[in-house]
Order: structure tokens, then C-alpha cells, then sequence
């Protein structure tokens, strides 16, 4: 007997494989009179092995350096591609710069053979060190 593993003509995005996911729930960027005064970035990264390893700690640097962000991905053949994370911090973005350097300098995924390593295939696609808003990403 085969098994058909075709997906569903209704599936999620998430099935298809694309994905969203909210890194922190903490508004932690300060108000200001007219909105939301901050600093941003989108980084792409170009993909991830260990998919849930490698979003557990963006997840928890992120909230230890009171940051709010989204991460955007698409699924490949084997792993997760195209990642786009987009991150809001505080007016000067010394905690934006800091999840950068964390990115690159410590070991964040694995490599096909299982080893960890750091991440290098990151880019800064944009960034603003002042901006005034009256909606905060989610």
C-alpha cells in the first residue's frame, strides 16, 4: 500500500513552508509624544539547519537585550532558507548592534555534518538609528 504525503490543497503557510514567528512579546522600546522613538534592522540570513535551535537563541538574545522582532523564513528541500529577521530597539541601537555581533562571533546553527558553527552569511538589507512611529511591529 503507498502513502500519499502530498499536502492538503488548504494547508497553512507555515505547512507550505513559509513561516512567521514573533520573537518577543515585551514592548520594551520607549514612547515618546508623537509614538514610538527607536532604532531598526532587517537582517537576512541566508539559512538555518538546526531550525528550532537556531530560533531558541535569537528568541533569547533578543529578550535578554530587550529587543522586538519578527523572523520571516521560507522552507527549502532540507532546511530553512531566505530567513528575515526584522528587530526595533531603543533610541542609540547599541542593543541591535550587539544581537549583530552575537550573530557573527558566537556559534548559533550546525553545519550538514552536525557541527556547530557561527554564523556568516548574514547581511543588513536596512537600518534606521531614529525613527518615529505610531505602530510597533508584531
Amino acid at each position: 500500500m503507498r502513502c500519499n504525503r502530498g499536502r492538503a490543497p488548504h494547508a497553512s503557510k507555515e505547512a507550505k513552508g513559509e513561516g512567521k514567528e514573533e520573537m518577543v512579546e515585551v514592548d520594551t522600546v520607549r514612547k515618546e509624544e508623537n509614538g514610538t522613538s527607536g532604532s531598526a534592522r532587517l537582517i537576512r540570513i541566508d539559512h538555518m539547519n538546526d531550525q528550532k535551535g537556531y530560533q531558541k537563541l535569537l528568541k533569547k538574545w533578543a529578550s535578554q537585550l530587550g529587543l522586538r522582532g519578527v523572523l520571516y523564513w521560507k522552507m527549502g528541500e532540507r532546511r530553512v532558507e531566505d530567513v528575515f529577521v526584522a528587530l526595533v530597539g531603543d533610541h542609540d541601537g547599541e542593543q541591535i548592534k550587539e544581537f549583530s555581533t552575537r550573530l557573527r562571533t558566537q556559534y548559533v546553527d550546525v553545519n550538514l555534518r552536525g557541527i556547530r558553527c557561527r554564523e556568516r552569511q548574514s547581511k543588513v538589507i536596512w537600518e534606521s538609528t531614529s525613527f518615529v512611529s505610531s505602530t510597533n511591529i508584531s
